[in-house]
């Protein structure tokens, strides 16, 4: 078990022009977290009962550089969880909840590729 910091952002916005930045607004914080316990349901959860999204359409998550990720489903956690150290036990994660943004999965690099390169 690994106790980590997850930031739940949301209300910002995206800005795909001249690169992908996501202007932050609110953020939920789930500190010292299990890790053991986390998973992409709790998250999306999170995110439609808290928050009030109708549904999440894509997760996204900061690497310590400020790039973005695309997380799918539980293996894209588990990657995730498997960076996971004592420099490094923060997660932040970014919704995109409308249908607008779908451009968003065409830039971004799922984490699952950045990985098995």
């Amino acid at each position: 078990m690994v106790n980590i910091d997850i930031y739940f952002n949301y209300g910002g916005e995206w800005i795909k022009e001249p690169h992908i930045l996501y202007r932050k607004k609110l953020y939920n914080l789930w500190r010292g977290y299990d890790s053991d316990l986390l998973s992409f349901r709790n998250i999306v959860s999170e995110y439609t009962t808290r928050f009030k999204f109708v549904g999440v359409q894509q997760l996204i998550v900061t690497n310590p550089s400020g790039r973005y990720y695309e997380v799918e489903e539980d293996v894209g956690i588990r990657l995730l969880l498997s960076l996971i150290s004592e420099e490094f036990f923060i997660i932040n994660l970014f919704p995109v909840d409308d249908c607008s943004y779908v451009s968003l999965f065409l830039i971004l690099s799922n984490i699952l590729s950045h990985f098995s390169q």
